[in-house]
């Protein structure tokens, strides 16, 4: 995957302070992504590049990152940190400096996920002579072919500051919408691109007003479900739609379905 891909869904996830929409944004990614790809993008997308249990750090502190931001755009290292005092976010500085670096070179490059992924967990194992210069040239091996927009989250990854408000449970909520059938009452299609979305104003692909007094059928196999039992006999079928009596069961059953997940979600980390 391109890292540029993702860093779309960080802007989107930064221009909302709404959880739903942030959930949703973060499934779709979930949904389209290989599963050789999923471990770093799920990683990446709290800004980490270690899992919990991992104790590896990246350990790189701003004065590092402002000297790997001189090399990668020649601007030196006191005039990037007035920058950064004024304006109060280095992503931001990093993603000025090299769209002003672009403009001037016009150069362009592809980053993958799995470059930027690979070259910030090389960070937490270097060691011995010369660390701090090799550090500077990883990540400066980064911004140098990064497009503006993609400098700024490198930067704040790597400074731990992702700053797009994914927790664990908008995490876990995404996992479930990507991976598990749909669910009535707790999920509707928009009239107008059929792009399905949870109960929020409008869709979220084309702009449309959600209308969300009568759901309709999302997928052609209706699954009734009676009881929470029901759940537990389910095969893993994506493309199906749960139907059950009303919303208060709806609603029961998807917390169920969440409580499992959580508990799943935990053991793993």
């Amino acid at each position: 995957m391109k890292y540029l891909d993702l860093v779309e869904i960080y802007e989107k996830l930064e221009g909302t302070s709404k959880r739903l929409e942030k959930t949703y944004h973060v499934s779709r990614l979930i949904a389209k992504t290989n599963s050789n790809e999923l471990p770093k993008i799920m990683l990446l997308l709290e800004g980490k590049v270690f899992p919990q249990w991992d104790d590896r750090k990246l350990g790189v502190a701003s004065r590092l990152v402002l000297k790997a931001i001189n090399v990668a755009t020649g601007i030196s290292a006191v005039k990037v940190e007035q920058e950064w005092k004024r304006v109060g976010d280095l992503g931001k500085v990093t993603e000025k400096l090299i769209a002003r670096k672009k403009q001037a070179t016009l150069f362009s490059t592809s980053l993958t996920v799995a470059k930027v992924f690979n070259n910030l967990q090389k960070l937490a194992t270097l060691e011995g002579q010369g660390t701090v210069d090799r550090k500077v040239q990883l990540i400066a091996e980064l911004l140098t072919s990064a497009k503006p927009n993609e400098a700024k989250y490198i930067t704040r990854t790597v400074l731990e500051d992702l700053r797009v408000g994914v927790g664990e449970g908008s995490v876990r909520d995404a996992i479930l919408w990507a991976v598990f059938p749909l669910f009535k009452f707790i999920f509707f299609k928009c009239a107008k691109c059929d792009a399905v979305m949870p109960k929020i104003d409008k869709c979220l692909e084309c702009g449309t007003k959600l209308e969300v007094k009568t759901p309709s059928a999302l997928c052609k196999k209706e699954i009734l479900i009676k009881e929470l039992g029901d759940l537990d006999k389910l095969k893993m079928e994506k493309n199906a739609y749960l139907v059950f009596e009303d919303e208060g069961k709806a609603r029961e059953a998807y917390n169920y379905m969440v409580s499992l997940l959580e508990r799943a979600y935990s053991v793993k980390n």
